[in-house]
C-alpha cells in the first residue's frame, strides 16, 4: 500500500480528504497507534417513579431575587399556610458565624409532584441500574475522546501538510494563470510575458510552478524588458 509520504508534494496537493482517509490507518500502524474504536453508549432512560403532590415552604434568598426550599412539606395547602404563618425564627448556616436563628423571609407555598421514600426504595433496583449506565456511558466517552486524541495528534502532521501543499499548489496555479494572461497580453510573447512575470514573482517560485530548474544565471535580477510600441505607459 501506498503511504501518504511516498507522494510527491504536487501529488499530496491534489488528494481529497476522502483519498486521504484511507493513508491514515498506515500512519497510525507505523506511530503504534490504535485506531479509535466506535463509541457505544447504553440505552439510559430516567425511572419513572410514582409522585405524589406536595405543598412545600419555600423562602427568598437574601438578594430576593432566588429561592431556597426549607424542606418542609405538607399534603394540603392549607396545612402548608398555617406552617408559613407560625414560623417565628429560622436557622441559619454561615461559614464565618456560628448557627443563629434569625426572622424568616417572604416565604411561599409550592406545589410539587415528588415520588416518596417507599416509592424509591420499591424502584431501589431500576435506580441503581440507570446509575450504572450512566457511569459506564461516562467512561466510554472519556476513553473514546481519549482515543480521538492520540489519533489526531498521531495524523496531525499528514493534515498539516497537506494544507501546505495544497496552498503551495494554489500559489503555483495562480503563477501559471498570470503567466497565462501575460501571454495573452503580449499576443504569444514568450520572452516578453516571462520577463513580466519576473517582476511579479520569484525566480525560484517560478521555476517551482512551471517545473523548471533555476540555473546560478538565472538566479538574478531580471533583465530589462523590451519595450513594444503603444505599452510605454507599463514600466
Amino acid at each position: 500500500m501506498k503511504r501518504y509520504w511516498d507522494y510527491t508534494e504536487s501529488e499530496r496537493a491534489k488528494l481529497t480528504e476522502e483519498q486521504i482517509e484511507p493513508l491514515l490507518a498506515y500512519e497510525l500502524m507505523e506511530r503504534g497507534v490504535l485506531g479509535v474504536t466506535p463509541l457505544v453508549l447504553e440505552d439510559v432512560a430516567p425511572v419513572k417513579l410514582p409522585a405524589s403532590r406536595v405543598y412545600m415552604l419555600v423562602e427568598s434568598d437574601s438578594y430576593g431575587n432566588g429561592t431556597s426550599t426549607l424542606g418542609i412539606g405538607f399534603a394540603n395547602v392549607e396545612a402548608a399556610e398555617e406552617c408559613r404563618n407560625r414560623i417565628g425564627y429560622v436557622l441559619e448556616h454561615s461559614w464565618n458565624e456560628p448557627p443563629h436563628v434569625r426572622p424568616p423571609r417572604s416565604i411561599r407555598v409550592v406545589a410539587d409532584d415528588l415520588p416518596t421514600s417507599e416509592a424509591v426504595a420499591t424502584s431501589k433496583a431500576a435506580i441503581t441500574e440507570q446509575k450504572r449506565r450512566e457511569e459506564a456511558n461516562k467512561a466510554a466517552i472519556r476513553k473514546h475522546e481519549e482515543e480521538c486524541k492520540k489519533s489526531a495528534d498521531a495524523t496531525a502532521g499528514i493534515w498539516s501538510d497537506w494544507a501546505a501543499c495544497r496552498e503551495t499548489e494554489a500559489h503555483n496555479q495562480r503563477i501559471r494563470d498570470t503567466l497565462a494572461e501575460y501571454l495573452r497580453l503580449t499576443d504569444g510573447n514568450v520572452l516578453m510575458a516571462r520577463a513580466f512575470l519576473a517582476k511579479a514573482f520569484p525566480p525560484e517560485e517560478i521555476a517551482e510552478a512551471l517545473g523548471e530548474t533555476v540555473s546560478p544565471a538565472e538566479d538574478v535580477a531580471p533583465a530589462p524588458v523590451p519595450v513594444p510600441m503603444g505599452i510605454e505607459e507599463l514600466f
